[in-house]
């Protein structure tokens, strides 16, 4: 969790690559991410657990309750700070320490580890709109929307930038924007 602070403080996106695997204390520091990206990697969960150092064993059964829920808590607070559903935190708590149950492609969107932090997301819309104006912010948006269509054609992502950014140049409105927007998506969909 410490790591997932700092992660979270600097704005900091976490990826998962395809083929790899973020399982354990591994999924507290994806969550941190402002944009999380983890549906092609391995997700693996389980409830929280104290190192065996920690003399959690040597004491009583209602001291360990005690401190077993003030972990629990602290994790579950954690996850909310950083915008995961709470029905991830109670899946964790359905696995035993010593196994690991790895999430499908859905239950990792579904669980808010894909994906942008929908706080730090209104935020930024926010702070952008406040400093450059929500034309400006539209028009951006219809840019960068151009130019995700682009990519998911399969287009390289330099020739994606080749190709939208002189569209955008003189335009100054947002219906400009948005007529380049819908045309080149257009194009760019045909190609898939």
């Amino acid at each position: 969790m410490a790591i997932g602070e700092i992660i979270r403080s600097r704005a900091f996106g976490t990826v998962v690559p395809t083929y790899n695997e973020c399982s354990s204390a591994c999924v507290l520091i994806l969550a941190a991410g402002i944009h999380r990206s983890a549906d092609t990697g391995k997700v693996g969960i389980h409830r929280p657990t104290f190192d065996d150092q920690s003399g959690f064993g040597l004491l009583s059964q209602e001291q360990a309750t005690a401190e077993y829920n003030k972990r629990a808590d602290e994790v579950h607070n954690y996850l909310r700070r950083m915008g995961v559903s709470d029905d991830l935190f109670l899946a964790m708590l359905r696995v035993p320490s010593g196994q690991v149950r790895y999430l499908t492609a859905e239950e990792i969107r579904s669980f808010g580890l894909e994906g942008e932090d929908p706080a730090y997301a209104e935020w930024l819309k926010a702070y952008i709109i406040a400093k450059e104006g929500r034309e400006n912010y539209e028009i951006n948006e219809s840019f960068f929307a151009t130019l995700k269509a682009c990519s998911d054609s399969g287009i390289d992502s330099n020739q994606c930038d080749r190709d939208v950014r002189p569209r955008f140049k003189d335009c100054v409105t947002v219906s400009c924007a948005r007529q380049i927007q819908d045309r080149m998506i257009e194009v760019y969909s045909r190609r898939q």
